[in-house]
């Protein structure tokens, strides 16, 4: 999982670099996205794993991970490995702090209730 994780913060650098050829080169490894999302598409150790390993990855920024495959795992698999995810955030600042990125729809949200306390609250609609 290591590599994986080093491989996509390689990538999401690459793509978010002002350098044309950062983002040429980032282009032509995006497939590191879909290895990802094929293993969130797993909803199980290997899920939590890459996660993991994400958030532990240095530098890793937790904003980007709880945007981006924590949101999707939540929001594809939340009812599989909600608990075991808010135990996670419960206990790991850098679960914790990942969620408090995550943004689900009010629908979403209430399929993943032991999440609810950790994730980033929606403004109220008018």
């Amino acid at each position: 999982m290591i590599g994986l994780a080093s491989n996509w913060w390689r990538f999401v650098r690459l793509s978010a670099s002002e350098q044309r050829a950062d983002r040429l080169v980032a282009e032509a490894s995006a497939d590191v996205v879909g290895d990802v999302d094929e293993i969130l598409s797993r909803a199980n150790d290997d899920s939590i794993a890459i996660i993991d390993a994400l958030l532990r990855f240095p530098e890793a920024e937790p904003d980007k991970v709880g945007a981006g495959p924590f949101e999707d795992l939540i929001s594809e698999s939340g009812e599989i490995l909600g608990e075991r995810i808010a135990v996670l955030a419960r206990q790991d600042p850098l679960w914790r702090e990942a969620a408090g990125y995550v943004g689900l729809a009010d629908a979403e949200a209430r399929r993943v209730p032991d999440l609810v306390p950790f994730l980033r609250k929606s403004p109220p609609r008018e």
